[in-house]
């Protein structure tokens, strides 16, 4: 099968660290053209660790997420399979806890389908994906920002409570070419609301 040639990256949360990571580290780095960043988590251990957020927990709760990955999947699942059938109720229920600007990207049905189906597809490991991303976010990512030598646009809300905005302006001024564009009153989700700029910046980059 024919493969692209160049390549547009983009990461949301927790897929900041492997968007970037394919620029930086991986042996796609010579075919990325950009990488686009959305509320993407920061690093929480090593020399461009700037966390102070929620991602921080990770870092504090690295061992134990480690020696007890298994059963922590293990509780999970006994606390939310049972909840599945009602997934759209919980979702209701959970998108009501979330700021105020995540509370627009989660009343879009199209939003409220793909993570449902998200939900679904993580719950077929028992969850054991889930506990295993939180236990990444406090490792050290196997690569230094300063290797990720591609033009990135980092989109972030000030109103973000899982990563903040200056952990984001600390992760961005690490980067060779990098941009953050603040989101005023978005949170953690607010990216979605830059699709259309996201689309065009890597556009503009694979001509």
């Amino acid at each position: 099968m024919p493969c692209a040639e160049r390549l547009g990256v983009v990461g949301l949360s927790g897929g900041g660290p492997y968007a970037l990571a394919c620029a930086g580290s991986s042996a796609l780095a010579r075919r990325v053209a950009a990488v686009a960043v959305l509320g993407g988590v920061t690093p929480s251990v090593g020399p461009d660790a700037g966390t102070s957020g929620a991602i921080e927990l990770a870092r504090t709760f690295a061992p134990v997420l480690s020696a007890l990955r298994r059963p922590l999947a293990a509780a999970t699942a006994g606390m939310l399979l049972p909840i599945l059938p009602l997934a759209h109720f919980a979702y209701r229920g959970f998108s009501g806890l979330m700021p105020e600007g995540d509370k627009r990207v989660f009343a879009d049905p199209d939003i409220e389908a793909m993570f449902v189906d998200d939900i679904l597809l993580v719950s077929r490991g028992r969850f054991q994906a889930l506990i295993d991303d939180a236990r990444v976010f406090g490792r050290d990512w196997g690569f230094r920002l300063a290797d990720v030598n591609v033009p990135v646009r980092w989109w972030h809300g000030d109103a973000d409570p899982i990563v903040t905005f200056e952990d984001a302006k600390i992760a961005a001024s690490r980067l060779p070419d990098a941009e953050l564009i603040l989101m005023p009153e978005e949170s953690h989700l607010g990216g979605f609301a830059a699709a259309g700029d996201v689309l065009s910046f890597l556009r503009s980059h694979l001509r």
